[in-house]
């Protein structure tokens, strides 16, 4: 380019060019939607920048196009003043956390959660840090005593245990899955196929079943003075404080035994002297469960008791004399032991672990024909024995998450081998071969499944 065509393209453009262009914004009109004439605008604009540096050289066209581009700014903000205000983002209240709403994904679950080759996208339910168990009285205190010795371990909240009888136990453990549920049942029989169902419909399941031990109690008495044989009604009969009267039956009278023989004429005429531990000693309910009671269940008219009068079946079924006839020691074993030094023809109520350790300083009674071993506690034919229980919902895990610390805690030899705290408070271990198995199986909560009662 040379500097004439430079100078010829600053020159102002014809006059007849800028009235023509002027001539046809004057014909655009007001236009009524804004959308239209925004459009319209930049087609101008594109005009008047396509015409070269000619046009813009020119007062004129520049003057026109600044006017342009002002109107075009004007319209956008009308178009935006014309759109309908967003509406504010409503706030959203929390749904409280109910059992229902708080089901883990429908997959295959292992200890705390989804197992690997699950395809769920990772869930986060919240929790809760106190395990909930429900027991029958028989295991409250060695529930309650394995609870204050897992806080004792770590930074842990103490279990809340509840107690209850059996059925309802399990009744209430079997209402669902979440954090209002409870995760244990602590219970004195094995879950029956019926309950196991109704677990499954409730989506409960799977449960994770673990046998604790047993427990047993035996009379004794001290290994100079011999062994006296005892039926549970022959218990009942020496040493509870009301016994159906002899000549009426169906009526109750304060117990008026005074010798063995007056109970059974097959016993020697002996005065009835019994000593049992205190009541805070795990070994005296189980007396009371196993010995007294199933002893009273002998006689049709306090059978009757149970369905028509619970109370009075109650107090005359589970309450002692309290005159010599019966008296307490203190709460242990040993403690019984020193009270039978005093009085060599007293049978003593000891555990069965005490009794198989003091061989040479006791002798135990046979009951109702049966002694008390190991093989007639595993198989059931000693009657003043019964196994122990604990169930678990092996989905609660996902829910509470020291769950799994306070099963492997309850399954250990230090609670439950044989020379475990529990033992000591009378549980009955389990074999090696059964602890062992019921340990491992602990540690993965393997699924229960159940096709009949027996221990």
């Amino acid at each position: 380019m040379n500097d004439d065509f430079l100078y010829g393209l600053r020159k102002p453009p014809p006059a007849r060019f800028s009235a023509n262009l002027k001539a046809r914004l004057d014909r655009q009109g007001p236009l009524d939607d804004p959308r239209k004439r925004r459009t319209k605008l930049v087609t101008v604009i594109a005009l008047l920048l396509g015409g070269g540096a000619f046009a813009l050289a020119s007062p004129t066209v520049r003057q026109a196009v600044f006017a342009c581009i002002a109107e075009l700014r004007a319209t956008d903000e009308r178009l935006v003043s014309s759109r309908p205000p967003v509406p504010a983002a409503k706030a959203v209240t929390p749904r409280a956390v109910t059992p229902q709403a708080t089901t883990p994904p429908t997959t295959s679950w292992v200890w705390g959660g989804p197992s690997r080759n699950s395809s769920a996208e990772p869930y986060a339910p919240p929790q809760r840090d106190r395990v909930e168990i429900i027991s029958s009285s028989t295991l409250l205190p060695f529930t309650t005593l394995v609870g204050d010795r897992f806080v004792r371990t770590g930074p842990f909240e103490a279990p809340r245990v509840q107690s209850t009888g059996a059925r309802d136990a399990l009744r209430r453990f079997c209402r669902g899955v979440g954090l209002q549920q409870t995760d244990v049942a602590a219970v004195f029989r094995r879950m029956e196929p019926q309950e196991l169902e109704t677990c499954a419909k409730n989506r409960a399941g799977p449960i994770f079943e673990m046998k604790v031990g047993y427990e047993a109690v035996v009379l004794a008495r001290k290994a100079d003075v011999g062994a006296l044989p005892l039926s549970r009604r022959d218990i009942y009969l020496a040493v509870a404080r009301e016994i159906p009267d002899p000549a009426q039956p169906s009526q109750l009278i304060a117990n008026p035994n005074v010798t063995w023989r007056q109970v059974n004429p097959k016993l020697p005429d002996e005065r009835i002297e019994v000593v049992g531990p205190a009541q805070t000693f795990p070994v005296h309910q189980t007396f009371i469960r196993l010995m007294l009671e199933e002893g009273c269940l002998a006689f049709s008219g306090t059978r009757a008791l149970q369905s028509t009068d619970p109370d009075r079946y109650a107090r005359t079924c589970r309450t002692l004399r309290s005159d010599e006839a019966y008296s307490t020691a203190g709460d242990d074993d040993n403690s019984v032991l020193r009270r039978l030094t005093s009085r060599p023809n007293a049978v003593g109520i000891f555990s069965f672990n005490f009794v198989q350790q003091s061989t040479r300083r006791l002798v135990p009674s046979v009951l109702d024909g049966v002694p008390a071993t190991y093989e007639t506690l595993s198989t059931g034919t000693y009657g003043a024995s019964r196994p122990l229980f604990i169930y678990v919902k092996r989905a609660q895990a996902v829910f509470v998450p020291e769950l799994r610390r306070f099963i492997e805690a309850y399954a250990s030899d230090e609670a439950r081998g044989p020379n475990g705290y529990l033992v000591a408070q009378g549980l009955v271990p389990l074999s090696d071969a059964e602890r062992f198995k019921s340990r491992a199986d602990a540690r993965v909560l393997r699924e229960f499944q159940t096709t009949s009662t027996g221990p």
